[in-house]
């Protein structure tokens, strides 16, 4: 039996769907690049195809746009830092780090409903 792809492909064409790119799609590729940054990634280690140039240039931006902390801090960049991506990741880091380094500790809520 043969088949006849062309013929297939064209009877196809109308059921065709197109992927449009998600906002969490766009979120996740500027959180590869800061974590390629933050960890110092080498570049032969550095996966490119899981961002593209727009995840770069938020990345950029999100860390241009960072209080510089010899700055004496203002309450409006305290605001800034609580939403900046760079920031975020960093609080991040911190708390994967504390709970490996909380060997024998037992976390309780002080509300012990049953």
């Amino acid at each position: 039996m043969k088949i006849d792809f062309h013929k297939v492909e064209k009877l196809l064409e109308p059921y065709k769907q197109i992927k449009k790119q998600t906002s969490e799609k766009k979120e996740e590729g500027v959180a590869k690049v800061i974590q390629y940054v933050w960890n110092h990634t080498p570049t032969k280690k550095v996966d490119f195809d899981s961002f593209n140039l727009n995840g770069g240039l938020r990345a950029f931006y999100e860390f241009y746009f960072l209080p510089h902390y010899d700055d004496e801090m203002t309450q409006a960049d305290l605001v800034a830092i609580k939403d900046n991506l760079w920031e975020i990741n960093a609080a991040w880091d911190d708390l994967i780090y504390s709970l490996t380094k909380c060997n024998n500790k037992v976390y309780e809520n002080e509300d012990d409903f049953i």
